[in-house]
């Protein structure tokens, strides 16, 4: 108690900081440092000077690893070039705490003379990182970049994505590939905005062929256009590291050289792709003799010959299959009766007598007689089909021609009144247009437009109901075609006031349909004393 009252006069705590300055001092001659940094933390408290002192005496004796975890970073802050002269003690005796040091006092120490001191000493791994660290932290991440590349540290690619350093590492692909090859391709791939495609080609060619490849089919899936300027290159890398893929690549694309493609198909003996190329350049005669011959491939060989739908691509099928079968040989273990045999299951356009009678009496076909049966059964029911076709139509002419002429028959006018205003119909002037059904009604063509508009029913207002009419029985077309339409929807009142004329509409049509007969389509006629009806 007496010690605790003396601390809080100025004499008192001169004398209490005589006390602990003995007592560290004496601890420290007889080496007992663990009990040194136990009486520092307990006995210093906030004063930054007490600190400092202790420090630099605890870097003498070379036991600055015990107090380091206790040296304060606030309340109280030391001088910088306290912190400085720490780390720079660990950045020769202690690489890893250096490295911890360095971010865990982040602004607390002097960049400048860290980096001089760096100079000093053979750098490790661990020194590297912290001078990236220190770059990072001095504003200068382009620095640290280079040496996160030079380490390979797999950081790195985090790093750029954080500090968007994706021009500055543009053209350094090939260290990226030497830290981890498939985030290169991640960063390359989902960063085309930034790092141009030509550029990453320019590289990736230089380190490794198949890494190329790998990014252009990936470009390729996702936009073909992105790569159009490299399509011929993308050739030969599907030939060679991803031999499937070529032949959707050569069907979906259309910015590579036939010619130049055919090549290096050529080159490397890929058959099916030279087949394919050669049907897109137009030859298709040799392109089915490589399928027949090299390729070896009854169902695609007839499957490109059944694409094509062209007679004389099927006669040279046959004269192939015909001739292999004749040389008595069999290339690759198929031969010209498998070929005749797919010939027979899918006839195409070709005549089934011609095809048998050109078959050799001595080839061997499997299945020959069930296949001459379904021959037989399918050329029956073709016959019978062709027969039914032809009765149809016809009976389509026929029908037709009858509907033709009922329509062409003018109407008879029975009633000389209009069912609505039961006024003459004829002999009135001046002279009104009329509306005659063969049902047969007749109306004078204002009195039906009144009844439309009462129910609700419009037609055009340049096309008089007798208008529509005349241009529904007539052949003409573009102005009457409005009318021909109007026409379509003009009923007679009478016959159908016991239903809606919306709904009746449909109805009437599809049984005038059915009959086959003339429909009750009104004649439009203008009230003349000579005659009283238009034919």
């Amino acid at each position: 108690m007496e010690c605790e009252h003396e601390k809080t006069t100025p004499e008192g705590a001169k004398k209490y900081a005589r006390i602990v300055e003995s007592y560290l001092n004496d601890l420290i001659s007889k080496q007992d440092y663990t009990k040194a940094v136990r009486v520092c933390v307990e006995t210093l408290g906030s004063d930054p000077e007490l600190w400092e002192k202790w420090i630099i005496t605890f870097t003498e004796h070379g036991q600055m690893t015990r107090l380091v975890d206790y040296i304060p970073t606030r309340n109280p802050t030391l001088k910088t070039v306290t912190y400085t002269n720490v780390i720079i003690y660990f950045l020769r005796c202690d690489p890893d705490r250096f490295l911890q040091l360095i971010s865990a006092w982040e602004s607390l120490f002097d960049v400048k003379e860290i980096l001089i001191a760096m100079k000093t000493i053979t750098p490790t791994e661990k020194h590297k990182l912290g001078l990236a660290q220190l770059y990072t932290n001095n504003n200068e991440p382009k620095k640290a970049l280079e040496i996160y590349l030079d380490i390979r540290h797999r950081g790195v690619f985090n790093f750029i994505e954080k500090h968007h350093l994706y021009e500055s590492v543009s053209n350094q692909i090939g260290k990226l590939l030497q830290v981890d090859a498939k985030e290169t391709m991640n960063l390359l791939i989902s960063n085309t905005d930034k790092i141009a495609v030509p550029q990453a080609v320019q590289q990736l060619s230089r380190f490794d062929q198949k890494l190329l490849h790998e990014y252009l089919h990936t470009l390729f899936q996702r936009e073909p256009n992105s790569t159009k300027e490299y399509h011929k290159l993308q050739v030969e890398l599907y030939a060679k590291y991803e031999y499937p893929a070529l032949r959707p690549f050569l069907i979906h694309s259309v910015h590579y050289d036939l010619d130049e493609a055919l090549g290096i198909c050529k080159k490397l003996n890929l058959y099916p792709e030279q087949a394919l190329l050669l049907s897109r350049m137009g030859n298709f005669e040799d392109a089915l003799v490589i399928l027949m011959y090299q390729v070896q491939n009854v169902k695609e060989a007839l499957e490109f010959v059944q694409s094509q739908n062209d007679p004389e691509l099927w006669n040279l099928f046959v004269k192939r299959a015909i001739d292999l079968t004749a040389k008595a040989a069999s290339v690759h273990g198929v031969s010209g009766g498998e070929f005749l045999g797919a010939l027979l299951d899918n006839m195409g356009p070709l005549d089934p007598v011609t095809l048998i009678s050109q078959i050799p009496d001595h080839v061997y076909i499997e299945n020959l007689q069930k296949r001459l049966v379904k021959i037989l059964a399918d050329h029956n029911l073709m016959s019978l089909r062709q027969g039914c076709t032809t009765i149809l139509q016809a009976d389509c002419v026929r029908l037709f021609d009858t509907l033709f002429t009922a329509r062409k028959k003018g109407a008879k006018a029975l009633q000389i009144k209009c069912c609505v205003c039961s006024g003459f119909l004829f002999g009135q002037r001046p002279f009104e247009d009329v509306c005659i059904f063969t049902c047969p009604h007749s109306y004078h063509t204002r009195c039906l437009r009144s009844q439309y508009e009462v129910l609700g029913i419009s037609l055009p207002l340049q096309v008089s109901p007798a208008a529509a009419i005349a241009a529904a029985n007539s052949s003409g077309s573009g102005s009457a075609s409005a009318a021909a339409a109007a026409a379509r929807s003009v009923l007679c009142i009478e016959c159908n006031k016991s239903a809606k004329l919306h709904s009746s509409h449909s109805y009437t049509q599809q049984k005038d349909t059915e009959r086959a007969a003339p429909p009750k389509k009104p004649v439009a006629a203008t009230s003349t004393p000579q005659s009283s009806a238009r034919h």
